[in-house]
């Protein structure tokens, strides 16, 4: 019961020690920081200048300045490197949130972890080096775990664009040579396929009709995509733009070299198979076919010399 007293005061002490770190530190970053506070500040004062702020819900009144505070806190000390290389990574994984709110993740699950942990150590009186090794193993699948997930969200996502690419290069091809311009032709193109290469088609359809220009548009594409050889085709079709070349004749030979590379990735995939293969076949299924082939003789043999 002590420790568990200590444990909770241990807890609050981190919590407020952490409010006014973050305090600190935040009032001496930039001033895009320093105005994100001064709101969360504004609208702390005219939420409490209200009567009625008793009767609002609780994650309203304490949990939602605190996770507000928590976002700002992570922006402000998280390094500049890590922060483009986890936006670019946010980019590519499709999913509709910044990096303030992606941190917030393994933060609270160190927190929710670190009490848990502390509870069962208080009281199923586990020793303090198997508790350090818990908390060490827990922590460490904290700060890896969602990184890693959001990785394997990436590479599954590429990997589904790459395999309808070429497919929408023949249907952008068809429609413009049907009569169809460009910008129409996306648009026709986006309603006609599903999954995540649509996502991306109606999000450019989008940033265009708010004032985008198309070049951009195809240029934030092919950043977002990742996809091998999709930067060419963009490249090629603005440089056919440019210089008054068919936009039809553009997509037919892009079309043609996009399926090519596809082609190129599924005969190397094929190639790779053998040697993927070489390991299960020497542990699992030789050691098998030995025994099927090898075990009658064997108990043959054993049976001759113990009966002599």
């Amino acid at each position: 019961m002590f420790e568990a007293l200590i444990l909770g005061c241990f807890s609050i002490t981190f919590m407020i020690v952490f409010i006014l770190i973050s305090d600190k530190l935040i009032y001496n970053k930039s001033l895009i920081t320093k105005r994100l506070l001064q709101y969360v500040q504004i609208s702390q004062n005219d939420l409490s200048n209200k009567q009625n702020r008793r009767s609002l819900p609780f994650l309203t009144r304490v949990v939602g300045p605190l996770m507000i505070k928590l976002k700002v806190f992570i922006m402000a000390v998280m390094p500049s490197g890590m922060k483009d290389k986890l936006k670019k990574t946010l980019l590519e994984s499709g999913l509709k949130m910044d990096i303030s709110q992606f941190m917030t993740i393994p933060m609270l699950l160190f927190m929710g972890s670190t009490l848990l942990i502390g509870y069962c150590w208080s009281q199923f009186h586990v020793s303090f080096l198997k508790t350090l090794r818990l908390f060490a193993i827990v922590t460490a699948i904290e700060c890896l775990g969602p990184y890693l997930l959001l990785r394997i969200r990436c590479d599954k996502r590429k990997k589904s664009m790459a395999k309808e690419l070429p497919f929408l290069m023949d249907l952008l091809m068809v429609s413009v040579e049907a009569g169809l311009g460009f910008d129409l032709a996306l648009i026709r193109v986006s309603q006609k396929i599903h999954g995540p290469l649509a996502e991306e088609l109606k999000r450019m359809i989008r940033e265009m009709k708010m004032g985008k220009s198309r070049d951009d548009g195809l240029r934030d594409l092919a950043e977002r995509l990742q996809v091998d050889g999709f930067k060419n085709v963009v490249n090629a079709i603005i440089q056919g733009e440019k210089l008054g070349v068919g936009i039809g004749n553009v997509l037919r030979i892009q079309a043609k070299e996009m399926r090519r590379l596809y082609k190129q990735k599924i005969e190397e995939k094929a190639k790779k198979a053998p040697v993927k293969m070489l390991l299960p076949l020497i542990f699992f299924i030789f050691p098998t076919v030995f025994v099927v082939l090898l075990g009658p003789a064997v108990i043959n043999i054993m049976t001759v010399l113990f009966n002599k």
